[in-house]
């Protein structure tokens, strides 16, 4: 299986407080962009397998042809997982390799999740009328994104009096 990156990324707007060295900042960063590595990869990654997330990430239509192909060979096979009633999910070898928990790699300006998957995941697909995986599995919805700054902020912030609580002053 190849290894796709799923790369998390929002900006963040704010300057390195004052009396807060280069160093310590870019460590409370990467611990901000640790948490939400582990968040997308906990609680994000899951949802794509659920009912209803084409809705809520915007994957592309499936055709009624595909649908109905997936539906017969669900009544009559074990391999296909869920009736046939998920997108992402025909066989369950997706899900079951995107679903093991990844070690985020955290920056001062992001978080990388490497997530392995087979071959035929691509960010661009080999045909314009087919679904772009990739992107589908790379997908954050809007209140999740909403969620990931506001950990990624209070951990910063945590991290940030950490370094400002333990500090001695000039005259001690």
């Amino acid at each position: 299986m190849a290894a796709r990156r799923s790369i998390v990324r929002f900006g963040f707007v704010g300057q390195r407080p004052e009396g807060v060295s280069v160093r310590a900042w870019r460590e409370a960063l990467k611990a901000g962009w640790f948490a939400v590595g582990e968040y997308y990869d906990q609680v994000v990654q899951p949802r794509k397998f659920e009912p209803g997330a084409a809705a809520r990430y915007g994957f592309k239509p499936r055709t009624d042809r595909y649908l109905k192909r997936k539906e017969r060979i669900a009544a009559v096979s074990w391999r296909v997982k869920n009736g046939g009633k998920l997108d992402l999910v025909s066989g369950g070898t997706t899900r079951t390799s995107v679903l093991r928990t990844q070690y985020p790699r955290p920056f001062y300006n992001r978080v990388v999740v490497e997530t392995p998957t087979g071959d035929y995941i691509q960010m661009r697909p080999k045909k314009a009328n087919r679904p772009n995986l990739g992107e589908e599995l790379a997908s954050v919805a809007a209140d999740e994104r909403a969620e990931m700054e506001t950990i990624f902020q209070t951990v910063v912030e945590a991290r940030i009096q950490e370094y400002s609580g333990g500090r001695r002053s000039a005259g001690d």
